[in-house]
């Protein structure tokens, strides 16, 4: 079976690009069911395009849902280095024009068998093709989205389940939303299996990394981590209050909590100034270190380091976000918090906390720091992560078969 994965709407952000990562190495887990995998990667947009792109979403998509919806404004370093980390894991690895028509040709004159993940829906791709939907969370979380980007979404979401045979999307949760809040869809909807990964390669440099960042960073040898966007559906407030409960109460003596992740939400643009202010109100300012968006490679090696990953989100499309992914993939205790599709996540590295709660993820956080946690060795890690590989490879190939099956 040759598959052809499509990069659209994926490169313009670090969990894109990390989605599509983990999908390759699915892929190459299973070379007894795919013969040869093709890597579409979109052309960096230009000036030009760039600026036609802000005209439309001004004026088509004030509200730039969008741009939510697919991912943030397109980071430039993402767009650099995608091409070249996919062209490590697979050499097959063709630019394109980012049209549906281009593609198509692409595919067919490739004799390409299947094309997934598919972001925008059409009928027009000349192959049998597999959709990807994110989550619902403006069904859940309406106050977070304007009407405009409301009906954006229920428009999309509508229109990819009446153009797609299958889709895919990234827990079973986000898969029984679909089923819930579009009944009239008629696409088959498969959840990919939560299965954490990292190369083995890519393990032994983040482990020989880390005493490096933590230079880097300033963060000291004893730390927590938040590894999350500043969106306010992250919930960073109950984290930062927990941590200065777990302070007052001497559980975290020479402790700092370490945040990564680009700092601003288009739709609420003060929302990183009132953290602040929050983080200095509760006396906490000199313990918390903001790092911004940084390489990935420098995000897992700090990671390593951490005593806890920190994740009170609130919503999320996969467990845990990607945070929980890396965080299991390294074997680094985590505190999520308890809301359906986290419990997903069935790993003793994991314990849950009541999402909002801050003494219950205060308690959690010193409760785990008395807790003697055996690390996993690096061949350990090495033979969880190919197995997860191996999963999550079967678990494509089977919906890729479903669809072919279903194209005829």
């Amino acid at each position: 079976m040759h598959i052809g994965v499509s990069t659209q709407d994926f490169i313009g952000w670090g969990g894109g690009v990390g989605f599509i990562e983990n999908l390759l190495f699915g892929l190459l887990a299973v070379p007894e069911q795919v013969t040869k995998i093709t890597v579409f990667v979109p052309e960096k947009p230009g000036p030009m395009s760039n600026l036609v792109a802000r005209v439309k979403r001004a004026v088509f998509e004030p509200s730039n849902a969008a741009q939510h919806l697919f991912g943030r404004t397109p980071s430039q370093e993402a767009w650099k280095m995608a091409p070249t980390l996919f062209a490590r894991i697979c050499p097959n690895v063709v630019a394109f024009d980012g049209s549906a028509t281009t593609l198509s040709h692409l595919c067919q004159r490739l004799r390409v068998d299947i094309l997934l993940p598919i972001t925008k829906p059409s009928r027009n791709y000349g192959v049998p093709w597999v959709g990807y939907l994110a989550d619902c969370q403006h069904r859940h979380y309406p106050k977070f989205f304007s009407a405009h980007e409301i009906a954006f979404r229920d428009r999309y979401f509508s229109n990819m389940l009446s153009d797609a045979n299958v889709v895919i999307v990234n827990s079973r949760d986000a898969a029984a939303d679909l089923d819930s809040f579009f009944p009239e869809g008629g696409a088959k909807i498969f959840a990919l299996p939560f299965a954490p990964l990292l190369r083995s390669d890519n393990i032994c440099n983040i482990i020989s990394r880390t005493p490096l960042v933590k230079h880097k960073y300033a963060t000291g040898d004893k730390y927590l981590m938040i590894s999350n966007q500043f969106w306010i559906h992250k919930d960073h407030s109950t984290a930062f209050k927990a941590f200065a409960l777990a302070v007052e109460d001497n559980a975290l003596a020479g402790f700092t909590l370490v945040c990564t992740g680009a700092q601003d939400d288009y739709r609420f643009p003060d929302y990183f100034t009132e953290v602040q202010n929050l983080i200095t109100s509760l006396h906490i300012k000199d313990r918390i270190i903001f790092t911004g968006y940084i390489d990935k490679l420098d995000q897992l090696a700090l990671l390593n380091g951490a005593t806890i990953l920190l994740q009170p989100t609130l919503f999320e499309g996969g467990p845990g976000g990607g945070a929980a992914y890396d965080s299991v993939a390294l074997g680094i205790p985590s505190l999520l918090s308890n809301i359906q599709v986290n419990l997903e996540i069935d790993d003793p590295t994991v314990t849950f906390f009541n999402a909002r709660d801050v003494q219950s993820l205060s308690s959690a956080i010193s409760s785990c720091i008395r807790t003697e946690v055996h690390r996993p060795s690096v061949n350990e890690l090495i033979e969880k992560s190919s197995h997860n590989a191996k999963t999550l490879g079967r678990s494509v190939c089977a919906v890729a078969k479903e669809t072919l099956q279903s194209f005829g």
